[in-house]
């Protein structure tokens, strides 16, 4: 609360805690503060119930507190705006304490006006021996205690799922293969095997395909097929199937394999990629054999999967390591592949 006068006030050593100036008090959290001064505007910087009076000393003059100003409240009766005149009515004379007057300020800065009147009369007003005070009724709300400690949070329930498992280790990609019958195959005809002979065995009658390559000259013999579509475009190995008539010594057999892809619209009459050969071993009349695979084989054109290969499979019957002194018939041939 403040109180401002028109006297000059310049110290109250009742209140330790007032701060003066030549025209201003300032209360401090006591409330309940007084000051010797007649005509006195007090204003209200905290809202609540306020009582307002005044003290008489020396006088024998009874005297009415007259208060104006915005927000009033006496005797029940609360009067809002700007009141000209609320009287408290005649208070004691000398040394006594006059009727009260309860003053609601409803917001900040609401303000009277503190006059002590002589009793009986509407504009003589006492100009010593008085002392306002005034005391706010409701109190101020204290300062908010510290917070208490959290509780401890509770263990989490295990979730439902169960345990991955331990992932597998990454492996090599397998190897594609296609298988080529000698059924399917056909002689060059510049310097060709045999055409494919059907022929059946006598025990158990199996019927089989071969080609049969000269044992004295490089014979050649072809076939066409489309790559699969896992094929990476990347180079190729060729295993040989293979069998001979009787003979008594020298079974070595050298076999050798190139090749080369289309694509549309591409010419047919190109060069063959590199050729690659093996070295097998025979020994027994009409007995299969597997070779091992060739070295890489790279395809001449442009290699992809699905396209167009054709192969020239043959017998170099004048490497000095091929002695078999026989024809050699080609069963088939499987071509390895690398898969995407």
């Amino acid at each position: 609360m403040k109180v401002t006068h028109s006297t000059t006030q310049a110290t109250n050593n009742a209140y330790t805690d007032l701060i003066f100036d030549t025209n201003t008090i300032q209360f401090g959290s006591d409330m309940t503060h007084s000051v010797s001064v007649n005509n006195a505007r007090i204003t209200f910087n905290t809202t609540g119930k306020y009582l307002v009076g005044y003290n008489m000393s020396a006088s024998t003059t009874t005297a009415n507190l007259r208060l104006s100003g915005r927000v009033v409240y006496s005797g029940g009766n609360e009067v809002v705006g700007s009141v000209a005149n609320q009287d408290s009515g005649t208070g004691a004379s000398s040394n006594g304490i006059c009727n009260t007057v309860i003053v609601d300020a409803t917001a900040a800065n609401d303000w009277i006006t503190c006059q002590a009147l002589q009793s009986g009369t509407a504009s003589t007003w006492i100009s010593s021996g008085i002392e306002f005070w005034a005391h706010k009724l409701d109190g101020f709300t204290g300062p908010t205690g510290t917070s208490g400690t959290s509780g401890y949070s509770g263990t989490s329930g295990y979730s439902g799922s169960g345990v991955s498992g331990t992932s597998g280790y990454s492996g090599s990609r397998p190897a594609g293969q296609v298988f080529l019958s000698a059924a399917g195959m056909w002689p060059s005809e510049t310097n060709g095997a045999t055409t494919n002979i059907k022929n059946e065995y006598a025990t158990n009658k199996i019927n089989s395909y071969y080609i049969e390559f000269d044992s004295t000259a490089v014979k050649y013999a072809e076939c066409g097929f489309v790559m699969p579509s896992d094929y990476n475009g990347g180079t190729v190995t060729a295993t040989f199937f293979w069998s001979h008539p009787v003979t008594a010594t020298n079974f070595g057999s050298v076999w050798g394999c190139q090749g080369r892809m289309y694509g549309d619209a591409e010419a047919i009459d190109q060069a063959w990629g590199t050729n690659r050969e093996v070295t097998d071993t025979g020994g027994s009349t009409d007995t299969m054999y597997i070779s091992s695979a060739t070295a890489a084989i790279t395809l001449a054109g442009t290699p992809a999967a699905s396209k167009f290969a054709q192969l020239r499979l043959y017998r170099d019957a004048t490497d000095a390591a091929d002695n078999l002194g026989v024809v050699a018939r080609l069963h088939g041939v499987m071509l390895n592949f690398t898969r995407t």
